[in-house]
């Protein structure tokens, strides 16, 4: 938040200063200038879920990198390989189900799901060292984070079937 405001105000301060000097002529190319550099510094991405949905999050390119490295390439095709297939079967599982509808995080380590009752659970994956996997989110309670491998079974807790 602060990485917002003060990059708002260094962009309204250098084009306000730079117009005065220049009365106000050619103030683009100095705006372009400024706005370059804002999106330099930005803010992590959050993802914000109102509705019952599932999540299936994945790794940055920087972690699969670093994963890669560690286990080898072939190892590290492997174990995409085994998620893949599992990722699928789950989301079989969880479309048959009808209760939630997929949404798309896309890669981020934020997310913030917003309760019936008005109030909002922020989680962060990178904190709690999650880097692949699913949230279920019901819309009432708090989210689960599961594995595609054990979906079924922390799905039936948590919408409390058989």
């Amino acid at each position: 938040m602060k990485t917002i405001v003060f990059s708002a105000f260094l962009f309204l301060f250098t084009g306000t200063l730079y117009a005065q000097h220049n009365n106000g002529k050619l103030i683009g190319k100095q705006l372009s200038q400024v706005t370059a550099m804002v999106q330099v510094v930005q803010t992590p991405k959050v993802v914000q879920i109102k509705k019952p949905s599932f999540i299936f999050f994945i790794p940055d390119k920087s972690t699969i990198d670093s994963l890669k490295r560690a286990q080898g390439e072939d190892g590290f095709e492997t174990v995409i390989e085994d998620n893949s297939y599992q990722d699928s079967e789950a989301k079989i599982f969880l479309e048959k189900q009808k209760t939630m509808r997929e949404q798309d995080a896309g890669i981020t380590d934020n997310l913030e799901f917003f309760k019936s009752n008005g109030t909002i659970v922020r989680i962060n994956l990178k904190k709690l060292n999650k880097i692949w996997g699913i949230v279920l989110f019901d819309g009432k309670n708090d989210p689960v984070i599961t594995t595609s491998t054990n979906v079924e079974t922390d799905y039936k807790k948590y919408f409390k079937t058989k």
